[in-house]
């Protein structure tokens, strides 16, 4: 019998990406699996359960309709499981977004609202109700999906050389929303280095979601439950469509450096999701050109590495995980394949 046979495990945001991934990966690790599954869309929920069921017929699988944002629907969701599933064995804080490009000064208002809300209440919200029961039985895990936003901070923009003109007379950029710094190198070349706003909100609320798991981890030393952090960055999402570019006008130059899309070099984990899709607002195009270049991580990598961390002996404490893609060093520094 396999360690997660039987276990209950509850999953937020399941019903896309990473969290529909876990579900699956969770599935296929016991034939008796119990599973939670937790999420504002509640047609893919279902989906998800009758293919669950379809493939494995001997696991239970309850699909909740909840708003991690919500309080007292959390805790309405929770005291409401049937009672074979109300002792939660993992959860997996999965449930996360981010919105738009903005800098400090310009981000919305309802933008902050609904990443914080999000990332952090919402995550503390699912916690807080789960873990009372956890301690009480003396079994648990945790596992919070973080970012490598939660472990670098960005600054204001990140520079990439866009392109190198060589050009003869004045030039124009209609560039929005980016700082941009024209210089000549030593051949008298113009360079144009671009830099990207980022979104500060998602930064600052992973680096709460680090700041929770440590304290938590912490206060829990004492005790049996285990805490981890899985870090796979920012997700994305790839399908279909060619990369935005940018729009560069001049009287007269030659194009010496092609022009690369100022979101193929947004910093991140990179894990192909809906995640850039949202962030972007529904834009596909500029969402699919995060990933032109290189292969990123998909859902399906990073809910391996969250199964694997559940499964390890009761003694072993995955504390932390930090995954990017083979082609990329850190949340900058990316190899791209022309």
């Amino acid at each position: 019998m396999g360690r997660l046979e039987g276990k209950t495990v509850l999953i937020s945001g399941a019903s896309a990406g990473i969290g529909e991934a876990t579900a699956k990966e969770f599935a296929r690790a016991g034939s008796n699996l119990a599973r939670i599954l937790t999420a504002r869309r509640v047609e893919r929920l279902e989906s998800l359960k009758k293919e669950l069921l379809t493939k494995y017929p001997s696991i239970k699988v309850h699909a909740v309709d909840m708003d991690v944002r919500n309080r007292s629907a959390v805790e309405k969701a929770i005291a409401s499981l049937p009672n074979d599933l109300k002792d939660v064995d993992v959860l997996v804080n999965n449930a996360g977004l981010v919105i738009g490009l903005d800098k400090v000064a310009d981000v919305t208002s309802d933008a902050i609202d609904t990443m914080i809300d999000t990332n952090v209440k919402g995550l503390l919200y699912l916690t807080q109700a789960v873990l009372p029961r956890m301690k009480e039985r003396q079994q648990g895990h945790i596992i919070n999906i973080g970012s490598v936003s939660g472990m670098e901070r960005w600054q204001a923009g990140i520079p990439r050389w866009c392109c190198v003109l060589r050009y003869e007379k004045s030039y124009a950029l209609p560039l929005t929303s980016m700082f941009v710094s024209p210089s000549r190198d030593s051949g008298g070349a113009l360079c144009i280095l671009i830099r990207l706003p980022l979104c500060f909100t998602l930064t600052a609320s992973k680096h709460a979601v680090d700041a929770i798991t440590r304290a938590l981890s912490l206060e829990l030393v004492d005790s049996p439950l285990r805490v981890t952090e899985v870090n796979p960055g920012k997700f994305f999402s790839s399908k279909t469509g060619p990369s935005w570019l940018f729009q560069v006008k001049a009287f007269r130059f030659m194009v010496i450096h092609s022009i690369f899309s100022p979101f193929s070099n947004i910093p991140s984990g990179m894990v192909e999701t809906e995640f850039s899709v949202v962030r972007f607002g529904g834009d596909q195009n500029k969402a699919d050109s995060v990933y032109k270049g290189l292969q990123p991580l998909s859902g399906e990598d990073v809910a391996e590495i969250i199964v694997f961390a559940a499964s390890r002996p009761p003694h072993v404490n995955i504390a932390d995980v930090l995954v990017f893609p083979t082609n990329q060093a850190d949340a900058r520094t990316t190899h791209r394949q022309a």
